[in-house]
């Protein structure tokens, strides 16, 4: 066996293996210097071109003259991390990174262009606050203060902000801009410290074979599976001169920061690389050649023109007048000179003169393609080009740092980025340290997972843009008292120590005393008095708090949503009942209407949210096609029916919703609003069923549903972007000081306006100054003073209180609403009048159709098909209209009708008399777009729904004016007609009220009168309601002319002159459409049936006889069966009755059980909740909602209830209700709710607020009602307190509003009471409640209890299990990767259970296994690990390193210890299944150790 080698082989082994290197290198560095010498390639001076090989390939994508070369990709080549066709090689990418390095080296405006950016994206340094995560958090302070601690001993250990070399922010910043990545190493200490280092991208490289599993792969040095590249599992870092050299570190130790390239290209390029290299390169030469030129030109003084002479003369002319001569010492030649002496003159010959000299007499031309070739290289920063000159001559160098520019956009955007890379070694050597050391706070122990739990880090970016201290100094005063900004944040983004700052001020009040308390708010009442004397005024943000309401959850992230209502909810919830029941999946049918805005936000505090959006304008969309998400995609077992939602408005807020931290769950975007979860393959079919549902929809409110399932209405109140306008309204607005082109007096913001020239055809943008609470479009209110133009303050404002009071007396009855009602009113009136300005006195005199058209919401339903009040009139649904104004959505839409009213009378008055010429065309296209542009404005004033297209109106008026034709008479009757007073002409008073509105029972009527002479005029005449057509001879007409005619004899049956038919469902000869004039139409018809009303010169075609006979014949036989569940729908029901805890029987008869009910039952989507839907052929709309409450008690919400007309009257409602209760009491239900009505809804008039207290409802009553109470009636309390005498009853039904209604189904309760009253009064059975009702009642809800509290816990049982089943999967994965016996790592790890530390017994067991696992993983893996060293390889390689350690000076016995010891505490050593690498890597990593600390000490 030969001897052990001493240290003298040793030395020499060492020395002939360097000096063998070295020859090699030699050898290689030759061969290579004549193989460029061959290929002409010599380098012989320093130049950027020696690396543009590579170009080659870019220059064949550059060029469209190949096709083949410019074609598209395979595949492969974009596979496992490659960028085909920018780099597919690890050498690719060196020869892209080697030029940038050099440009950045030599280049001045490259240094330039990246120290500014360093500047801006970088500053002064990030901050690292570590805060509780809620409000709520049980982490004390302590904790908090010690983490952060951690932190900062972290921060100054790596000279994060610099120190002997610039901060690591910046280097790591400079990296990834010069390399297009960084490479940030973590090396976790012993003693609980981290340190990190860079890595060079070079030093991240492929490992050599047999270093990677079968399915992972390492192209470009990061590991990932093979069929996912994006997973990444670790990189391989070379740290010797080969990959051998190298080590396999955790994706988890290793921070990759890449640039410029998809998240599935592992490597990232530099900024400095084509167009950026070729623009900052031809720069630098320019500068070069500009400086040269302009140097040698400026030599020559001057120069001397001959105007006669050779060139022989010219040289024996100079040769003359020489004083002396030198000799040029490289040419040899002899050069005369003459010297010119200052102050002295010159005598020059005839015919000669003296010139200029040459100079840069293109220099501006080449400093603009310099300035040029400056900003280009800054395009992908959108920066300015002083950034990278340095000069700021030729640039607004603050209009480049406003918040609004594109650079200081692009940086706030990238500044996200480099804000989560840095957070990420800074937090993780935060768990380090509190893994290895722990931390106390509070007298105990915190675990790691617990901290996270309670805490976290927030890294702040430096504000790019330059700031207004002063104004940035208000909107704290106004953010932190509402809680939408802390006092930490404020004083981190000034640049200032919070906690210096919180100590000084304590100091300050130890030693002066308080300050006081804090400055009022802008805006206070007392801002002019002393400070702290007011608390600050409700605002936004604490409404938003307030407005918090359970939501279903917790989910994993937060989202943020529009809430769908009206029409378009309507449509989507029409179109899933249409699903049938067999073919529903998942879900079931959506029952909440809704798009999801963005999902994947991390807060959990709606109040930043809201600050977010504070400046958001309601959302305009249109729901689309129908389209579906197949299962088979995401490997689903059911389809997702939506539809698709169209707008920019929408992805404008999901784009703004992306500036909070949030994670992508999706790679784009596609707004859409789900009808139904469907069996998979089935919704093809719906999709192709349902089409296009085309439905626009407004919606002013976001809903935040939080992680943990709380749900937040955040109202919008924005004003967006202005829209398109012609350039006429732009010159109009901007004359009457509506926009400003400038800030003149403070406190305006920017809007950007797109202006069209109708003439040309051409847009433009510009800049104006408007309000900040300005609307867009021509909308906005004048900036120096709100509504200085449009109608008078008193014509608005006349009549407005009455509307009011008649609809809600308690909002009239209050000052500061009725103020803000006013100023809203005002504006709105201000918006209406642009449009309606645009009426004509040749569009109003051409039709009368416009007389009346807003007086009323009806009035606007009934004539062109709107309802502004339709939005918030859904039982389940907030009432957005009430979220933005304080008003419902019935109140404003009749505020809404008044403004519209009162703005046509004030421009008809201003119209009076003037002149016009009408060429007798169709008017109604332009009337239809006037009317349209004026709902729309004040709509969006109040938050209502958008009107109908300007089309579909002017269609709607046309079809009115086509029944309301003129009346054809002779000229002789015409005069007799008015001569007789009969008719009287039309004209408008001072008040500007036509005839009609001055004289009771007056309506317009149109004439068109036969002259004798041919031809015809029109006149428009006043005449009584009731007065019939005139009576002429036929024999005056010409043929063709329209005959007068006596009036027919009503219908039998009809209504005349308005009053109602007795209503009576089983009449089948009287006419659907009966004759129901007003005092401002004729021509108004009533269907008995459907409630629907109609404008015609003669009733509307409605049911024949036979069908009407039919119809009632069918009535009877449905009366004749018993109230029942839909066919086709058990299984929904058995689904709700189990959700609310009843019985299926028991829905028909809580519905009212009468005769002919049909009742169709489905379960809420989110639990606990039934929604009923009733029909019955006497009534149009009915339906209820069941649900079960967290104290076992049931409810009913009695949500809609109409009948036909035809059926009124006759005790319908009140035997239903009676019935109901019954039922209710006969099931446990302990109360049954309605939103009592008053006013009216779609034209049909509500008196629930009156009627239904006489049946049992009772409702409290609020202070303000309590407060106006007559002396007599001061002791009430709820609204049945006032029924009991009259005095009561009619102060309620005087002053009572739309309430939210009680009846308390409770044994002897006074709701009970009162309609068993009613019943005995009306002859009908009494309802009895008897004790043993009661007690079965009672255990009925403690059964609901107990099966609840059951449910939860085999939910909770369910999760745990499935969270040990995952533990168990997860154990069994890394048992086989690691090449153990998965079997035994179970029993192990079941064994260990045990053993995990859990002082608290707090652990989830799911949690603890997962602990289990890890300790029997590294049990096993110590195992196989001292198999491997007592094994024969192991031993030699043992031997090896005793030889080695002999070298070192380090005792031979240790170094086994060490490798042991090392091995154990390394989990990617123990899990490798390569034995000789394992052995080799523990012994390697044990020499260095011991090598260090012998060195150490």
């Amino acid at each position: 066996m030969p001897a052990d080698p001493t240290r003298d082989d040793w030395r020499r082994l060492r020395a002939e293996n360097r000096l063998a290197r070295e020859r090699l290198e030699s050898a290689r560095l030759t061969a290579a210097t004549r193989h460029q010498e061959r290929r002409g390639r010599l380098l012989e001076s320093l130049s950027l071109d020696w690396v543009t090989p590579y170009a080659d390939l870019l220059d064949r994508f550059r060029s469209a003259s190949d096709p083949i070369l410019a074609g598209p990709s395979s595949a492969w080549q974009r596979r496992q991390g490659r960028n085909y066709p920018i780099y597919q090689t690890e050498q690719e990418l060196n020869l892209l990174r080697a030029p940038a390095r050099l440009l950045v080296a030599t280049s001045g405006y490259a240094q330039g262009l990246l120290s500014g950016l360093t500047s801006y994206v970088i500053g002064s340094g990030y901050t690292y606050r570590v805060a509780k995560k809620t409000r709520e958090s049980e982490a004390p302070d302590e904790l908090v203060r010690e983490v952060q601690r951690v932190v900062d001993d972290f921060l100054r250990r790596n000279q994060w902000y610099g120190g002997e070399q610039p901060g690591m922010e910046e280097e790591l910043f400079e990296r990834s801009v010069e390399d297009g990545e960084f490479a940030l190493v973590d090396t976790p200490n012993e003693d609980g410290t981290t340190d990190v280092r860079t890595a060079e991208p070079e030093q991240i490289t492929a490992p050599p074979p047999g270093e990677l599993e079968d399915d992972e792969d390492g192209l470009f040095g990061v590991i990932t599976p093979k069929d996912d590249v994006q997973n990444v599992l670790a990189y391989w870092v070379q740290w010797g001169d080969s990959p051998h050299d190298g080590e396999r570190v955790p994706a988890d130790r290793l921070t990759h920061f890449r640039r410029n390239v998809r998240r599935s290209m592992k490597r990232g390029i530099t900024d400095f690389c084509f167009d950026t290299l070729d623009a900052l390169s031809l720069a630098a030469t320019l500068r070069t050649n500009l400086g040269d030129g302009a140097a040698q030109q400026a030599a020559i003084v001057m120069v001397r023109q001959h105007a006669t002479g050779s060139a022989s003369d010219i040289e024996a002319f100079n040769d003359g007048q020489a004083e002396f001569t030198k000799r040029d010492p490289l040419t040899g030649t002899e050069q005369r000179y003459r010297k010119m002496r200052r102050g002295g003159h010159e005598d020059i010959p005839e015919g000669m003169q003296y010139v200029a000299g040459p100079g840069a007499q293109n220099a501006p031309a080449h400093l603009s393609i310099l300035q040029g070739l400056l900003r280009s290289a800054g395009v992908k920063w959108n920066a300015p080009e002083w950034l990278a000159s340095g000069d700021a001559s030729n640039n607004n160098y603050s209009s480049s740092l406003t918040a609004e520019s594109p650079f200081v956009r692009t940086v706030t955007r990238r500044q996200r980025g480099y804000r989560e890379a840095f957070r990420r070694p800074v937090w993780a050597a935060a768990e380090h340290h509190v893994r290895t050391r722990g931390i106390t706070a509070a007298g105990r122990a915190w675990t790691w997972e617990e901290v996270c739990r309670e805490i976290d880090l927030l890294v702040e970016a430096p504000s790019p843009e330059t700031r207004n201290r002063l104004t940035e100094a208000q909107q704290a005063q106004i953010d932190i008292p509402l809680g939408a900004d802390s006092r930490q944040q404020y004083a981190q983004r000034q640049g200032r120590d919070f906690d210096q700052i919180e100590a000084d001020n304590q100091a300050w009040e130890d030693k002066h005393g308080s300050p006081g308390g804090p400055l009022p708010l802008p805006g206070d009442p007392d801002a002019d008095g002393l400070p702290g004397t007011t608390p600050p005024p409700k605002g936004d943000a604490e409404a938003v708090t307030e407005s918090l309401i359970e939501g279903a959850g917790p989910h994993k992230f937060g989202c943020a949503m529009v809430m769908l209502d009206g029409p378009a909810a309507a449509a989507l919830l029409a179109l899933a009942a249409r699903v049938a029941d067999a073919d529903l999946a998942g879900d079931g049918r959506e029952s909440e209407p809704h798009v999801t805005v963005r999902y994947g936000l991390h807060t959990d505090d709606a109040r930043g949210v809201a600050a977010l959006l504070a400046d958001a304008a309601p959302v305009q969309m249109r729901l689309g096609a129908v389209t579906l998400f197949p299962g088979d995609v995401g490997g689903k077992d059911y389809d997702v029916i939506k539809a698709d939602v169209e707008g920019d408005d929408i992805q404008r807020l999901h784009a703004k919703l992306g500036a909070l931290p949030h994670t992508d769950t999706h790679s784009d975007y596609k707004p859409h609003a789900t009808i139904a979860y469907v069996k998979a393959g089935l919704g093809a079919k719906y999709a192709a069923e349902f089409g296009r549902i085309d439905q626009a929809a407004t919606v002013g409110r976001v809903v935040y549903s939080s992680a943990d399932g709380l749900r937040t209405t955040i109202p919008l109140r924005g004003v967006g972007m202005i829209e398109s306008v012609e350039e006429e309204t732009y010159q109009t607005l901007v004359g009457i000081g509506r926009w400003l082109t400038e800030d003149v007096s403070g406190g305006l913001v920017p809007r950007q306006v797109q202006i069209t020239n109708r003439r040309t055809g051409k847009t433009y943008k510009r800049t104006v100054m408007v309000r900040p609470d300005e609307g867009g479009g021509g909308s906005a209110r004048p900036a120096t003073a709100p509504h200085t133009d449009g109608p008078p303050r008193d014509h608005v404002l006349a009549g407005l209180a009455d509307v009011v009071k008649a609809a809600d007396p308690a909002v009239a009855a209050n000052p500061s609403l009725m103020a803000r009602l006013a100023d809203k009113a005002l504006t709105a009136a201000a918006k209406a009048h642009i449009a309606l300005t645009k009426l004509t006195p040749a569009m109003l005199k051409a039709t009368s159709v416009m007389e009346g058209i807003f007086d009323t919401p009806d009035d606007m339903k009934s004539k062109f098909g709107y309802n502004p009040s339709s939005l918030g009139t859904h039982h389940d649904m907030a009432d957005p209209v009430k979220s933005a104004t304080g008003v419902s959505a019935h109140l404003a839409g009749q505020i809404a009708a008044h403004v519209l009213a009162r703005g046509l009378v004030y421009v008809k008055q201003r119209l009076a008399g003037a002149r016009h010429e009408s060429d007798g065309g169709d008017v109604y296209d332009a009337l239809g777009a006037v009317v349209h542009e004026a709902v729309a404005a004040v709509a969006a004033e109040f938050g209502l729904a958008a009107p109908p297209e300007a089309v579909d109106i002017a269609a709607s008026l046309r079809s009115m004016a086509d029944a309301d034709r003129a009346e054809s008479v002779s000229e002789d009757t015409f005069a007799a007609m008015a001569e007789s007073g009969a008719w009287l002409a039309e004209e408008i008073d001072a008040e500007g009220r036509t005839v009609m509105e001055a004289g009771a029972g007056l309506v317009p009527k149109k004439v068109t009168v036969h002259k004798k002479s041919g031809g015809t005029f029109q006149r428009t005449v006043m005449v009584r309601v009731d007065a019939p057509p005139a009576a002429q001879p036929a024999a005056t007409l010409k043929p063709g002319d329209q005959k007068d005619e006596p009036p027919k004899a009503d219908a039998p049956g009809t209504a005349t002159g308005g009053a109602r038919a007795k209503a009576d469902p089983t009449d089948w000869q009287t006419p659907d459409w009966q004759h129901a004039p007003t005092g401002k139409s004729q021509n108004r018809y009533v269907n008995r049936y459907t409630g629907k009303v109609a404008y015609a010169k003669s009733p509307p075609k409605g049911r024949t006889e036979g069908e009407r006979r039919a119809a009632v014949d069918a009535r009877a036989e449905r009366l004749k069966e018993p109230a029942r569940l839909t066919p086709g729908f058990e299984k929904s029901a058995e689904d709700a009755a189990g959700a609310v805890g009843l019985s299926v029987e028991a829905f028909p008869a809580l519905m009212g059980g009468q005769p002919g009910t049909v009742a169709r039952v489905t379960k809420g989507s989110q639990g606990g909740v039934a929604f009923v839907t009733l029909d019955h052929p006497d009534t149009t709309d009915w339906s209820r909602v069941v649900s079960a409450q967290p104290d076992g008690s049931v409810e009913v919400y009695n949500a809609i209830f109409f009948l036909r007309p035809n059926a009124q009257g006759d005790g319908f409602g009140t035997k239903a209700f009676a019935g109901q209760i019954a039922a209710a009491v006969e099931h446990g239900v302990a109360r049954v709710r309605t939103t009592a009505g008053r006013g009216t809804l779609d034209g049909v008039p509500m008196n629930g607020y009156a009627t239904w207290p006489r049946l049992g409802y009772d409702a409290p009553l609020t202070d303000g009602q309590r407060k106006r109470l007559p002396a007599g009636l001061k002791g009430a309390k709820t609204v049945l307190d006032l029924y009991e005498s009259k005095e009561g009853r009619d102060w309620w039904r005087e002053n009572g509003t739309t309430t939210s209604m009680t009846f308390d189904v409770s044994p002897g309760s006074k709701s009970l009471k009162v309609l068993n009253a009613y019943l005995a009064s009306k002859g009908q059975p009494t309802i009895e409640y008897t004790p043993e009702q009661a007690a079965a009642n009672k255990d009925r809800q403690a059964a609901r209890v107990a099966a609840a509290k059951k449910k939860g816990e085999d939910e909770l049982n369910r999760l745990r299990q499935a969270n040990l089943d995952y533990a168990h999967d997860r154990g069994a994965i890394a048992a086989h990767r690691a090449g153990y016996d998965h079997n035994e790592i179970r029993r192990a790890a079941e064994a260990n259970v045990a053993r995990v530390y859990d002082p608290n017994g707090t652990m989830p067991p799911g949690e603890k296994l997962s602990f289990a696992y890890t300790l029997a993983l590294n049990e096993a893996g110590v195992k196989r690990l001292d198999a491997r060293l007592a094994s024969d390889d192991g031993k030699a390689i043992g031997a090896r390193y005793e030889v080695y350690a002999r070298e070192a000076g380090i005792d031979p016995a240790a170094i086994h210890a060490e490798a042991r010891r090392v091995g154990s505490m390394d989990s990617g050593i123990l899990d490798s299944t390569d034995a000789a690498f394992v052995v080799r890597q523990v012994y390697m990593k044990a020499l260095a150790k011991l090598e260090n600390a012998r060195a150490a000490t």
